[in-house]
C-alpha cells in the first residue's frame, strides 16, 4: 500500500492557499497544482507498504504522535526541489512550527525502526507541495524571488493521520485510515 503519516491542514489555510495557487497558476506553466483539498505536511512516505505491516505503521505514528506535545505551524517561502536548476516540486515552506515538525518525525521514525519499518535517511525538509513542475517554465525565477513572502495563516498542528494514497492519471487519490492526538505523554 502506498501511503504517508503527515499533518493535516485544517480550512482557514487550505481556503488561503486555494487564492496562493490561482495566482501562482496564472504566472506558471506546465505545472500540475495539488487540490487544497489534500493539503498536509508529510511526515514519512511509504511508497509500498506490505498491508501485512499497516497496522505496525499505524501504531508507530499513534505511538510518536502521544510522545509529541501539539505546536502551531506558519507556513511560508516559495522553494523547489531538487533545486533551481532542475524545479520538480513547488512548495511553500515553514517559517514557524518548524522545529515542531522535527520533533514529530524524529519521534514517529524512531517508533517506525523500533518496529523494523523502512525510514528514509535524508534530512527532513518540512513543506507543503503546492505543484508538480513540468518542462522548465522562464516565469519559474521571478515567481521564487516574489514568492520568498508568500505565506498562509498560522495554524496549529494538534493530530497527525495516516493517508492511503492511490495514484490515477488524473493525480492521487487520498483516504485518511486514522488520526493520532498529539498530546506530548
Amino acid at each position: 500500500m502506498r501511503c504517508f503519516i503527515a499533518v493535516p491542514v485544517p480550512d482557514p489555510a487550505r481556503l488561503e492557499a486555494e487564492g496562493l495557487l490561482r495566482i501562482l497558476q496564472a504566472r506558471i506553466r506546465g505545472a500540475r497544482f495539488v487540490s487544497t483539498d489534500v493539503l498536509h505536511l508529510t511526515l514519512h512516505f511509504f511508497a509500498d507498504v506490505p498491508s501485512i505491516q499497516v497496522d505496525e505503521v499505524r501504531n508507530a505514528a499513534r505511538e510518536g504522535c502521544s510522545a509529541t506535545a501539539p505546536f502551531d505551524v506558519e507556513p511560508a517561502g516559495l522553494g523547489v526541489f531538487p533545486d533551481a536548476r532542475h524545479p520538480k516540486v513547488l512548495w511553500i515552506g515553514v517559517r514557524d512550527g518548524r522545529t515542531g515538525l522535527e520533533i514529530l518525525h524524529r519521534a514517529i521514525a524512531r517508533c517506525l525502526r523500533e518496529r523494523g519499518l523502512p525510514v528514509d535517511d535524508r534530512p527532513y525538509r518540512a513543506h507543503l507541495t503546492l505543484a508538480r513542475l513540468g518542462a522548465p517554465d522562464p516565469a519559474l525565477p521571478s515567481v521564487l524571488a516574489t514568492g520568498a513572502s508568500a505565506c498562509l495563516p498560522a495554524f496549529p498542528a494538534r493530530e497527525g493521520i495516516l493517508v492511503q494514497s492511490v495514484l490515477h492519471p488524473s493525480g492521487s487519490a487520498h483516504t485518511i485510515l486514522d488520526r493520532f492526538p498529539l498530546d506530548g505523554r
